[in-house]
């Protein structure tokens, strides 16, 4: 009696638990999950001479932004990205935005690779091939237009209006992938479908790594380059932590299963 007690509760309760536990260590996310990375981005003002600052939590697709290639993305922000919140702070207010609200999305390493377990900010691109360093860093130049950004000598791809009513010189028109420099390169950034004057168009893109938001107190654009760009390591894998729950639950099962068998056979003594 005590052996068939053993061989049922065994079968039925070691098995199956075995069974979950089994099924728990080799489950894997369903597609759709697996194939999205979460990154975590800040912008800061300080370079513009402003207190303006941004931050925002986003997930890529993995089969759009491909980080196990050189990123040449520019095209529609709903394709490249599941979610979006950015939150922007001008003047000490506080505003929040969504993915619907943004229409363009520009992410590429100018044909280099990245370490994308650190932040990217600042990094030195690799050649794909070799691995070695290309001589770029991911990061927009410092200004070299030959203006002073003085009265007759603005010239808005390079001249940004500062808090004072003067212009400060910045950077390369937007359009350049790659400064005259040699040594910065790639970009990230979110657009408008129409930025137009400072207003409910903003946040926006406006160069290589800035993006601008607006100041509707003064009725400027204050720039924000971007500081940081991380990606949000995964947390252990679901079906993992479920089997080594269901590993515990199998333990606790059998010593249950022991004492049951204990119990009848001295019932049967």
């Amino acid at each position: 009696m005590v052996n068939v007690v053993n061989r049922c509760l065994g079968v039925s309760i070691g098995t199956g638990l075995l069974s979950i536990a089994s099924l728990g260590l080799g489950a894997s996310l369903p597609a759709s999950a697996a194939s999205l990375t979460t990154w975590t981005a800040t912008w800061s003002g300080a370079e513009f001479s402003n207190t303006s600052t941004a931050k925002a939590t986003f997930t890529t697709f993995d089969d759009i932004i491909d980080t196990t290639s050189p990123l040449d993305y520019e095209g529609a922000a709903d394709v490249a990205l599941a979610s979006l919140n950015l939150e922007t702070t001008v003047n000490g207010i506080k505003t929040t935005y969504v993915l619907s609200q943004f229409a363009y999305l520009n992410f590429n390493t100018a044909g280099g690779t990245l370490n994308y377990n650190i932040n990217l900010v600042g990094q030195n691109l690799k050649d794909p091939i070799t691995g070695l360093n290309t001589g770029k860093t991911w990061n927009s130049a410092p200004g070299v237009y030959s203006g002073d950004c003085t009265s007759g000598n603005i010239d808005p791809n390079f001249c940004v209006k500062q808090s004072d009513g003067t212009y400060k010189k910045v950077l390369f028109p937007y359009d350049n992938k790659t400064s005259s420099t040699a040594s910065y390169a790639g970009d990230f950034n979110l657009f408008k479908i129409d930025p137009g004057s400072c207003g409910s168009d903003y946040p926006n893109g406006v160069h290589r790594f800035i993006l601008a938001a607006c100041d509707t107190s003064t009725g400027n654009l204050n720039w924000m380059r971007l500081t940081s760009f991380t990606k949000v390591q995964p947390v252990p894998v679901p079906g993992v932590m479920f089997g080594a729950i269901a590993a515990g639950v199998y333990f606790s099962a059998q010593a249950l299963r022991k004492k049951k068998a204990s119990s009848l056979a001295k019932s049967n003594a």
